[in-house]
């Protein structure tokens, strides 16, 4: 049925009943009457059937009803009609496919009784053409490749009633309820599930809606087959496309934030470096000695610590140290550190009584609780003497004139940072004209090269042995280059630092350059 607006095509109503033509009247006298119905759905697949039409108010059955209610009442069964929708169709549970009811007899035969009469006996007998010229077929759910003829068509609707097969479709609204409140569980669940763990979902749901339109089928009740499935790949297809958006986002995010990190490591490592002192010779008025270090940190920033100052015109401190840990956290609480050794120095305080002091000042704030390896000295420009005190570090290498490179196997107290009461000794060293002193941090030691094996002290001493300059930046250079070999493509995994002091002597220093 067409509906029309001003001239043109508004709608098309396939189901409606146009027109019924009723039949001649000698056959509605020696008949019952029955309309035949074979209307498609709007997909182009017949899946219903009409039960009744009402012209003039008059409800008229089916031929196929009337049909299995003649042989009902003729067999003594109980009749009872499908479930129907608001214009009178019930959906039809085909019970053979194409081909399944072709025990067809020949009209010719029929008309030339070549068939015996005991050969309808119980049976529900249908006359209809058999031929694809007539256009008396239709492609129907139970198989769209091959198309089922009108009278097969009503042999299906017959035994479907015979049997009471019949099934009740669920409205459209309540299964678009149950759809949408099951796409907000997939939607919910794919926000909180990595990519493959939604596409198995996906692939779950897809079984689930098979399984559930087959076992509500069972049940008597006929739903959309595809919905669930269809709307389950969408959601999955929605989900890759925000998951992918949202990544993005991340990672410019990330991009963003490292970025700013980055620059903030870098002006973290300005600061660092900037708080060491960079400037050789240092104090180029003083010829007594000469004094070089160097710090090559494992990250942007490191946790050793190296410092020399003169505390007055004859006594030069120099610290070296190393934190507990890596990166900002060990450097921020290294320049704590420096910050205070270098104050108790300068404050008169001798090497074992500054560790004491500023020990007690790391112990008494420090939540993280962190610590620092030290050595402190104190050269007596004038004389040589070196005082010294070591806080869990490094044992220092010394080689005196005409001598080689040794360590010096110095009694260690625990380092700071640790206990607050730690008692820390002190000793001596008489550094003679031309003597050299070489401290470093573990760094150097524990290097490890790809076949991971370490450097150790012995490389370390050979190594400043070998160097015929005696200057101390020579000797620095000259144990980096032998470590740079050694470690080749190994990464570094800790920070490097050396210090190097040359004591030349009071009487006449310039005869030591």
């Amino acid at each position: 049925e067409v509906t029309w607006e001003n001239g043109h095509a508004a709608s098309l109503d396939r189901s409606a009943v146009i027109q019924y033509e009723q039949p001649f009247d000698g056959l509605r006298d020696a008949s019952v009457q029955g309309h035949i119905n074979a209307m498609y759905d709007t997909d182009g697949v017949m899946r219903h059937a009409l039960l009744y039409v009402e012209p003039d108010g008059n409800r008229i059955y089916s031929m196929a009803y009337e049909a299995y209610r003649l042989y009902a009442e003729a067999h003594g069964i109980e009749c009872k009609e499908p479930s129907v929708n608001h214009k009178g169709f019930f959906y039809v549970p085909f019970t053979g496919r194409p081909g399944s009811y072709y025990d067809g007899v020949s009209i010719a035969h029929l008309l030339e009784g070549k068939v015996p009469p005991e050969y309808w006996a119980g049976k529900i007998v249908l006359i209809g053409p058999y031929a694809a010229a007539l256009q008396d077929s239709y492609f129907t759910p139970i198989d769209k490749g091959a198309p089922m003829y009108g009278v097969e068509f009503q042999a299906n609707v017959i035994q479907s009633l015979l049997e009471g097969s019949s099934k009740r479709e669920l409205s459209d609204p309540l299964q678009l309820v149950v759809l949408f409140l099951l796409c907000l569980l997939i939607m919910m669940l794919h926000f909180r599930l990595s990519l493959r763990n939604s596409g198995l979902l996906c692939i779950g749901f897809v079984v689930l809606g098979f399984a559930g339109a087959y076992i509500l089928y069972k049940a008597g009740y006929v739903t959309h087959l595809l919905w669930l499935p269809f709307a389950s790949g969408v959601l999955l297809l929605l989900a890759v496309i925000i998951q992918y958006i949202r990544t993005a986002k991340e990672r410019q995010l990330l991009a963003l934030e490292k970025e700013r990190i980055g620059a903030e490591l870098a002006v973290a490592s300005r600061i660092q470096l900037n708080s060491l002192p960079k400037e050789f010779p240092p104090f180029p008025e003083y010829r007594e000695f000469d004094i070089y270090a160097s710090m090559t940190p494992a990250k942007e920033v490191g946790g050793d610590l190296y410092d020399f100052f003169l505390i007055d015109d004859d006594h030069l401190g120099m610290v070296i140290g190393d934190a507990s840990g890596k990166g900002v956290p060990a450097a921020l609480f290294m320049m704590v550190a420096t910050s205070l050794l270098r104050n108790a120095s300068m404050s008169g305080l001798g090497p074992a009584e500054a560790l004491r002091s500023v020990n007690q000042q790391l112990c008494y704030r420090n939540p993280e609780e962190m610590f620092v390896t030290v050595w402190l000295g104190i050269l007596e420009i004038s004389t040589g003497k070196l005082t010294a005190s070591n806080a869990g570090h490094e044992y220092p290498a010394i080689r005196q004139p005409d001598g080689e490179f040794e360590l010096l196997k110095d009694k260690h107290s625990l380092v700071i940072g640790a206990m607050s009461r730690t008692v820390y000794r002190e000793y001596e060293i008489q550094m003679k004209p031309g003597a050299q002193l070489f401290v470093y941090t573990d760094g150097v030691a524990e290097a490890i090269n790809a076949q991971e094996q370490m450097y150790g002290t012995d490389r370390m001493l050979h190594a400043l042995q070998v160097c015929t300059d005696t200057a101390p930046e020579a000797l620095l250079e000259s144990v980096s280059s032998d470590l740079r070999r050694f470690v080749d493509d190994a990464a570094q995994f800790d920070d490097l630092t050396m210090l190097c002091l040359r004591y030349n002597g009071a009487a006449n220093p310039s005869e030591c350059n």
